[in-house]
């Protein structure tokens, strides 16, 4: 495992290398309706405070991210909802997974928000038993319609 791994904010600079590393989510999310991640879109999805991309780095080189979205729900007040975590397949297996989930948990308790929650596709078992060892609990199905 290399020990100088290190979890924070993304900067804007970091904008290049997110989009490089969001192509291997796209490999495995690669669906009818998935939209791969532009500047673009990337620029429009951070410039909001409900919004929110945390990077892992091995020195200057970001290896992951987790992207996440705070909303307000009537009956659980504020939640921030994980939509996308990548680890790039050269780190996986050094526990980069957890530390990002680490700093999104301390990033909520900081910020009062109640909840953190995931949706992961079914067909994604290693993902699901990822969230499951570190703490989620399977809380009901998310039904899904493409408009």
């Amino acid at each position: 495992m290399s020990s100088n791994i290190s979890t924070r904010l993304a900067k804007k600079e970091d904008y290049n290398a997110i989009l490089e590393l969001s192509k291997q989510l796209y490999q495995v999310k690669k669906t009818e309706h998935y939209v791969p991640l532009t500047l673009e879109n990337l620029e429009k999805m951070l410039e909001n405070d409900f919004n929110h991309l945390h990077v892992a780095t091995v020195g200057e080189t970001i290896v992951a991210i987790l992207h996440s979205v705070l909303r307000h729900t009537v009956g659980q007040g504020l939640t921030l909802r994980i939509d996308e975590m990548v680890v790039d397949r050269a780190f996986q297996g050094q526990n980069i997974g957890k530390m990002l989930l680490d700093e999104l948990n301390s990033f909520a308790e900081e910020r009062k928000i109640n909840v953190l929650e995931v949706t992961v596709g079914y067909e994604n078992r290693p993902a699901r038993e990822f969230y499951l060892k570190n703490g989620f609990k399977q809380d009901g199905v998310q039904l899904t319609m493409h408009v």
